[in-house]
C-alpha cells in the first residue's frame, strides 16, 4: 500500500482499486491447487468449516475500513475519494 500512494493523486485507479477493496486476496488460484495437490481434500461433512471461517465477513469490513482511514492521514492526500 506504502508503494501505491507515494506520489498518487487521490483520483489515481490504482490506489482507487487498492482501496476499495484493501484486504482482498484477489483469487489466489495457484495457492489453492498447490494447497489441494499438499494435502488433498475431504468431504465438507467429515470436517465442517470452523463458526470463525463462515462468518469473517464483519472483520474484513473492519480491517478495510482502518486501512481507508490510514490512507487518508498520510500527507498528500486531498479531498475524499
Amino acid at each position: 500500500m506504502k508503494l501505491a500512494l507515494e506520489g498518487k493523486d487521490h483520483t489515481d485507479r490504482t490506489l482507487y482499486h487498492l482501496l476499495n477493496v484493501p484486504t482482498n486476496d484477489g483469487g489466489q488460484w495457484q495457492m489453492l491447487v498447490n494447497l489441494i495437490e499438499k494435502y488433498g481434500v475431504i468431504p465438507n461433512e467429515q470436517w465442517p468449516s470452523t463458526w470463525m471461517a463462515n462468518n469473517s465477513r464483519r472483520l474484513g469490513g473492519i480491517l478495510d475500513n482502518q486501512v481507508r482511514q490510514l490512507s487518508k492521514s498520510r500527507p498528500g492526500y486531498s479531498a475524499a475519494r
